[in-house]
């Protein structure tokens, strides 16, 4: 989790600096502070700057999770500071500012991630202790075709029904055992192991070498958590879940939530009204969806959203929507497409139902199924639910009982860890969805 954050925050570093070098260089190289003295001037570069960091995010300058950055990222970033020095040049800079603008931009952008990429790279040589076969596949299966900024390597693994003679190996010596196979972290599946592992294990733990259970390593390899493996104790006594009462987040993400939610709701208010049109237009009805959904604390609320689906189209009774469906209209599929069907959940957030960030509400209908089937369902209505959440951009839209248990490992995911910073991961990256038109 640590990594991840890390690299998050430095993608949201990133792209802060790179903004404030942008109109530093501009105000220095244009030589007069009445570059900004006029409106319009600083009405313009404002907007230039959106579109020059937006489009930088889009062609993923700005990505922190690949483990290489090569000669092809270099051309990318030099091809695209090149193009807008030249567009922007003629348009509203002289070309001494564009071009002292853009080169700057273009090395400030090469240099950090470079040596961003450098710093938070590793490679994770693991000792794996397991249980059994079963285990071992298992682990083998969890860490196979993982691609971010942490390589993990199975160094060496000790079976405890059949290692006997590696198992002796690394009680006899194991620093040695750790220097000879070049590892740097141990992983161990089951808490059950015998008395004299456990007390070496002990003994390097105080010596600084990383151990860590197989649930971490999940958590830290998929981000996500492996449902069907944890109990009560695993709420109880493992690290997390540490906002879920702490009045400065919760005070300082309503705020954030309320602010928003009022400039989105002005700004977006023509292309609600443009929609509304649309829907009336191509099918009768209400242009708006209203149903009731389950949120915080499992109290129901009604959702307010622009109808994406015929009039009747649970008159058959409800059911979840799938890829395709056919009840979704033509202007739906656009609407679901650009999640511009999500804005009027915007005064949900303001009436305090919703947040920007959080589990998807789900209706009681499905919930009361789930909840048989699923372990721990209901822990997802612990916090607020949102418009868009860490299970929406990790995991494709669900239409079943296994997509559901599938996003509720990321729904816990997001509750254990939730911040600010994972917040700001999730809407940054929800952004990118919608500009790239990759919504559901």
């Amino acid at each position: 989790m640590e990594n991840h954050l890390a690299r998050k925050r430095g993608e949201i570093i990133f792209i802060l600096i790179n903004i404030l070098l942008i109109a530093l260089t501009v105000y220095f190289t244009h030589h007069a502070t009445s570059f900004f003295a006029s409106e319009l001037r600083a009405t313009l570069l404002f907007l230039v700057l959106v579109f020059y960091i937006t489009i930088a995010y889009l062609l993923s300058i700005y990505n922190m999770d690949s483990i290489k950055y090569g000669v092809q990222n270099i051309v990318i970033t030099v091809v695209y500071n090149g193009v807008f020095m030249l567009l922007f040049s003629s348009l509203f800079f002289t070309r001494q500012v564009a071009l002292s603008t853009f080169i700057i931009s273009a090395l400030y952008q090469i240099g950090y991630k470079w040596v961003m990429v450098q710093n938070l790279a590793i490679t994770e040589n693991m000792l794996v202790i397991v249980s059994g076969d079963k285990q071992e596949l298992e682990m083998r299966n969890h860490l196979g075709g993982v691609k971010n900024l942490i390589e993990y390597k199975i160094g060496r693994v000790i079976n405890l029904q059949k290692s006997e003679l590696i198992l002796e190996e690394f009680l006899k010596n194991p620093q040695e055992f750790l220097l000879e196979y070049k590892i740097n972290s141990i992983v161990v599946e089951n808490e059950k192991i015998p008395e004299k592992l456990e007390r070496v294990l002990f003994h390097l733990k105080m010596q600084g070498v990383r151990i860590k259970n197989a649930l971490d390593l999940f958590e830290q390899v998929h981000t996500k958590v492996h449902i069907r493996d944890i109990d009560f104790k695993w709420f109880l006594f493992y690290r997390g879940f540490d906002n879920l009462n702490s009045s400065i987040y919760r005070k300082t993400k309503r705020f954030f939530d309320y602010f928003f939610a009022i400039i989105i709701l002005g700004v977006t208010s023509p292309v609600i009204f443009l929609t509304i049109i649309a829907i009336k237009l191509e099918s009768k009805g209400s242009a708006f969806f209203k149903q009731e959904r389950i949120g915080l604390n499992n109290k129901p609320f009604t959702i307010l959203k622009l109808r994406s689906m015929y009039q009747d189209a649970e008159k058959d009774g409800a059911k979840w929507a799938s890829k395709g469906d056919a009840r979704i209209t033509r202007v739906g599929k656009f609407i679901r497409k650009t999640r511009i069907d999500e804005l009027p959940q915007c005064i949900n957030i303001l009436k305090g139902d919703m947040s920007f960030v959080g589990p998807r509400p789900e209706r009681d209908v499905f919930i009361q199924e789930l909840k048989k089937i699923i372990p721990f369902y209901d822990v997802r209505h612990i916090v607020k639910p949102g418009v868009t959440g860490w299970a929406q951009i990790k995991y494709r839209y669900g239409s079943s009982i296994e997509d559901a248990e599938e996003k509720l490992k990321y729904d816990l995911y997001y509750i254990k860890h939730s911040g600010l910073w994972l917040d700001l991961a999730v809407l940054f990256q929800t952004v990118k969805t919608v500009l790239m038109f990759k919504g559901n």
